[in-house]
């Protein structure tokens, strides 16, 4: 398919924007009898170009994600790290008119802890 990018160039044999070059999850889960529990989650994504030019582009990248907690009863308590390893990545990227680039970074390392309970 040949088709013109916003400036007037061919596209010819570019990659689609905003779609990776692949997207992979795996995750392994342990449920304790006693009630301990523990997940460890990750997350793979190919390169992605931002643009129908193919100019801006994130190189492909892994995240990690593990959860630990305590159930009983009708209790949940856990605690949680998301991106274990602080992995910068580009989420969005667009060309501006004034010949800037706006760019959305992922969320950095983040932890916490949480409590549920069901009824």
């Amino acid at each position: 398919m040949n088709f013109s990018g916003s400036i007037g160039s061919s596209n010819a044999n570019n990659k689609i924007e905003n779609t990776p070059a692949f997207t992979a999850k795996a995750g392994v889960s342990y449920t304790d009898p006693s009630g301990v529990y523990g997940r460890f989650d990750v997350r793979a994504q190919g390169s992605t170009y931002f643009d129908a030019e193919n100019t801006l582009k994130e190189e492909s990248y892994v995240i990690a994600d593990a959860k630990v907690g305590y159930r009983w009863s009708n209790w949940d308590v856990y605690s949680y790290i998301k991106n274990i390893t602080d992995k910068s990545y580009i989420q969005n990227a667009t060309n501006r008119n004034d010949g800037s680039v706006f760019v959305a970074f992922g969320t950095g390392r983040s932890f916490g802890i949480g409590g549920r309970y069901l009824f």
